[in-house]
C-alpha cells in the first residue's frame, strides 16, 4: 500500500491543530489516522516542507538579484543612449536662431549668414557677439548670422576638420603671396579659397 503523500496545507493544518493544543482539534488533523506512529511523521513533513520553501525562497532571491543586475544593466545602457543620442542631437547640426540662443564659447560654428543659401562656416567671438572670419590681411570680417549649429563630428568620432582662413588660393594655388596676386584677392572676396 502506498503511503499517503501529505499537501503542504495538509501538513500547515495539523501543525495549527496541534498548536491549538485541544484533543478535539485531532479529529479535524489530517494526521489523525497516522498519529499512532508518534508526531515524528507530522514533524518530518513539516521540515520537509520548511525545506522546500527555503530552497523556493533561495531561488526566487537569486532570479530577482539576477533580475535586479540586468535591470541595471539596461538602465545604464538606457542612460548611455540616451547621452549619446542628445549629444549627436547637439552635435548633428540642430539650428539655433541668434535671436533666441547664441553660443556659449568662442569655436567655430555651421552658420546661416542673412541672405546666403547655404550654410557655411564662421568664428564667433563671445565678447562682440557675432561671427566673424579672417582676411588676408588678419583683420576680422564681420557677417550677420541668423542661424548656428554646432559642427558635426566626423564619421570616427573625430571633429570635422575645418577650413582656416585663406591657406591657398583656389584660382592660382598661390600659398604665401596671395595678398599680391589679384586673382587670389578675387578669390578671397568670392569664397574661392580652400583649405591647404
Amino acid at each position: 500500500m502506498t503511503e499517503h503523500k501529505f499537501t503542504d496545507e495538509e501538513i500547515i493544518r495539523a501543525l495549527e491543530c496541534c498548536v491549538a493544543g485541544r484533543v478535539a482539534n485531532c479529529d479535524e488533523c489530517p494526521f489523525d489516522k497516522c498519529c499512532t506512529d508518534g508526531t515524528n511523521k507530522m514533524l518530518n513533513n513539516a521540515l520537509d516542507l520548511i525545506n522546500r520553501q527555503r530552497a523556493e525562497i533561495d531561488w526566487l532571491t537569486s532570479a530577482v538579484n539576477n533580475s535586479t543586475q540586468e535591470f541595471l544593466k539596461l538602465h545604464d545602457t538606457y542612460q548611455e543612449q540616451r547621452a549619446e543620442i542628445e549629444r549627436l542631437e547637439e552635435a548633428s547640426g540642430r539650428w539655433n536662431d541668434i535671436k533666441m540662443a547664441k553660443p556659449a564659447e568662442a569655436d567655430e560654428y555651421l552658420v546661416m549668414i542673412a541672405g546666403a543659401e547655404k550654410p557655411t562656416v564662421l568664428h564667433y567671438d563671445p565678447e562682440e557677439e557675432a561671427f566673424y572670419e579672417e582676411g588676408f590681411d588678419g583683420e576680422a570680417i564681420w557677417y550677420p548670422v541668423t542661424h548656428w549649429a554646432m559642427l558635426p563630428e566626423g564619421p570616427l568620432g573625430t571633429p570635422v576638420a575645418t577650413k582656416e582662413a585663406v591657406k591657398r588660393c583656389a584660382t592660382c594655388r598661390h600659398e604665401d603671396k596671395m595678398a599680391e596676386c589679384d586673382r587670389c584677392v578675387a578669390c578671397e572676396k568670392h569664397h574661392l579659397w580652400e583649405a591647404k
